[in-house]
């Protein structure tokens, strides 16, 4: 059976922060090949705003038809999707991340799209159940809610085969814990938007400790290199086209070269594959000295009493700059104390590394797709600390 050539009209979001669609208007095969006559690989296809979690400034990132149709078509392929699949939708279609590895590479593989009531975590199983579904991608702090929320022994989500995660760090025990409980194979990934989302993404072949450790392997025809800092550049059909209108913005993101800097910094590994370390432009300057919040972060990434921790830098008379680490404890397990965060620091961590300020919150400012708003957080710390 043959789709029908469809035209969508007037695009409106609902409170769950799925598209819905106000009219839908079919036009015939005369008309429809006329527009599809004027439309190029190369034509701008759409606008995505970029999360703002650094400095609260969203960007509109511009891409192509090309990038967005081949870079989905890519990622169906390394989740060696077939028509028999069945997507759940477990996150805004408005993200990048979503639009990608859920509505594209579902519709370009002919797999079938499951979008369910609410993103509420209830509603997301019963699809997973009624519907059978084979993949489910989600941001870390959604597939923890769902496995710290739900008795997932009382649900029969046996369907399920295959998962991405993404748009956040996590720690290796989150990630094995995840693919544990669910019973599928987790693929990790790097994506961003200014990259149609996908960079890089690991292998079913992987063993569990590399997908757990790394973000996988760079795509098929996308460049990389690494400069100063160890930042991570990209080149390739990926690449947005521009920030809109801001020809500053875009200049400063991609060079004359056609290299995007991405801001995130790593290396490859033996086997291939990106190991990240940082985000370039949340690196803390303390006196001079270069402190890579990740590496503080990491100290606690096994530690089951520590649910998610963010080191930042906050204002300091003397340094410039001192390290804050602000901790969302596991209510779950025996609480962690203020002198055993230092304990732990002390024994992983240089001097001038270790945090001057411990503060505990029940939760962290986040964006719709639930990422640690990283400018909020630290305006929430520097008023908690009174700097």
């Amino acid at each position: 059976m043959g789709l029908k050539n469809i035209i969508y009209i007037g695009l409106s979001g609902d409170n769950a922060g799925f598209t819905v669609f106000d009219e839908i208007a079919e036009v015939d095969d005369e008309a429809f090949a006329d527009v599809r006559a004027k439309l190029k690989p190369e034509d701008d296809g759409l606008i995505l705003f970029t999360s703002g979690t650094t400095n609260s400034v969203p960007h509109a990132v511009v891409g192509s038809q090309y990038s967005r149709v081949n870079n989905a078509l890519c990622q169906a392929k390394d989740l060696k999707t077939t028509p028999s699949d069945r997507f759940c939708v477990a996150m805004p279609i408005f993200h990048c991340f979503c639009l990608s590895v859920n509505v594209c590479a579902a519709l370009f593989s002919g797999a079938c799209l499951c979008l369910p009531k609410s993103r509420h975590i209830k509603d997301l199983l019963d699809t997973v159940e009624t519907e059978r579904c084979t993949i489910l991608s989600c941001v870390p702090a959604l597939y923890h809610a769902i496995i710290s929320k739900e008795d997932l022994s009382a649900r029969d989500i046996s369907s399920l085969r295959v998962g991405i995660i993404g748009g956040s760090p996590y720690s290796s025990a989150l990630f094995e814990e995840i693919e544990q409980t669910f019973g599928f194979t987790l693929l990790s990934s790097l994506g961003q938007t200014e990259a149609t989302a996908g960079i890089t993404i690991a292998s079913f072949d992987d063993p569990l400790g590399e997908r757990s450790c790394t973000v996988g392997h760079f795509m098929d025809n996308i460049e990389y290199r690494f400069v100063e800092r160890f930042e991570l550049l990209v080149r390739g059909y990926v690449v947005m086209k521009e920030y809109y209108k801001d020809a500053e913005g875009t200049t400063a993101a991609i060079d004359k070269d056609g290299w995007l800097h991405t801001g995130d910094t790593g290396f490859v590994n033996e086997n291939g594959n990106l190991v990240l370390t940082g985000r370039l432009k949340e690196l803390i300057i303390r006196g001079g000295e270069n402190i890579s919040p990740r590496e503080i972060e990491a100290v606690f990434d096994d530690d089951e009493r520590v649910l998610e921790c963010k080191a930042l830098g906050v204002y300091d008379p003397h340094y410039g700059e001192e390290v804050a680490l602000a901790i969302i404890r596991n209510g779950a397990t025996v609480a962690i104390s203020k002198d055993e965060v230092l304990t732990m620091l002390k024994r992983e961590l240089a001097n001038y590394k270790i945090p001057k300020h411990i503060v505990f919150m029940n939760d962290f400012p986040r964006t719709s797709t639930g990422k640690a708003k990283t400018s909020d957080l630290k305006r929430q710390v520097t008023e908690i600390l009174g700097l």
